[in-house]
């Protein structure tokens, strides 16, 4: 790996990277764990790919035009062609996804099944590897990235579906540490339940209880 250390990486350069990111993305997270590559590496090549540096990252994201296209994302890398790697702009985010530079829609963004460590140690690959078929009966976690537009209420419909053992007391603290792990279910039920809780927008996720960890379609197959 070539690595491209000009730019050296510490807090206060993570200050200003945070306040620059923020003020072309809005109010988003740099995910912890590229803040960890940026320690080690301060942005690098590795034969075709360009994974950004803080003093790139914010340009690119504008080339890009990530704000626009895929609002809740960071590209943080690219293949010098026609592929780009991006991220939640969220903290605890650590999957990868893959886009087409030409078009960004984030209809069209593919989850490439690994996490950021393992896909950089994985030499950055651009090219979705074929997946294991997901059974019905595979334990799954569901997590909740959003809080419902009824607020505290639909945290108790929630809570209800799900048949969620937990007090009243930690259903209001939710909303302080999302996103949240609500329980361990199977694919075929966390896929029932999803499907009735996103009738209005995105608020559970489903996510692979083993590594790697990875984010689930939410396309039912088994629906037949």
């Amino acid at each position: 790996m070539q690595i491209n250390q000009s730019t050296p990486f510490d807090d206060n350069e993570l200050f200003r990277v945070r306040g620059e990111l923020a003020s072309y993305l809005g109010s988003i997270e740099i995910p912890t764990a590229l803040i960890e590559v940026w320690r080690k590496s301060n942005g690098f090549y590795l034969e075709c790919v360009e994974f950004y540096s803080t003093t790139t990252i914010c340009e690119r994201n504008k080339l890009l035009e990530v704000r626009e296209y895929c609002p809740s994302y960071i590209a943080i890398a690219n293949d010098s062609g026609s592929r780009v790697a991006l991220l939640k702009a969220e903290r605890e985010a650590n999957a990868i996804y893959l886009n087409y530079s030409s078009s960004m829609a984030e209809l069209e963004m593919e989850n490439i099944g690994f996490s950021l460590k393992q896909w950089i140690e994985k030499g950055c690959p651009f090219e979705l590897e074929p997946q294991a078929e997901i059974s019905a009966s595979k334990l799954v976690v569901i997590k909740l990235d959003s809080l419902p537009n009824s607020g505290f209420k639909g945290l108790m419909e929630i809570k209800k579906l799900l048949g969620l053992p937990i007090s009243l007391g930690e259903l209001r603290s939710i909303p302080d540490v999302l996103p949240y792990e609500l329980c361990t279910a199977t694919y075929i039920k966390a896929l029932r339940w999803a499907s009735k809780i996103n009738i209005n927008g995105k608020i559970v996720s489903i996510w692979s209880k083993a590594p790697p960890f990875i984010e689930l379609p939410q396309v039912d197959p088994f629906d037949k």
